[in-house]
């Protein structure tokens, strides 16, 4: 019951932001973040291969 409630919260939430232009701001604050993390890793195949995950989170979700 739990992941359900916390599902349809999720999904009011997507609805606002992309709605709104906070969803922008919010994929701006977060991939700085994603990006350094990123960086901080030695192997810059795995870097690519993370950042074309994280890519394709945000496509899925806008």
């Amino acid at each position: 019951m739990h992941a359900y409630y916390f599902f349809i919260f999720f999904v009011k939430i997507k609805k606002l932001l992309s709605i709104s232009g906070v969803y922008v701001v919010v994929k701006l604050f977060f991939f700085p973040i994603h990006y350094n993390f990123a960086n901080k890793k030695k192997n810059e195949l795995r870097n690519g291969q993370k950042r074309l995950e994280f890519m394709n989170c945000i496509q899925k979700f806008s």
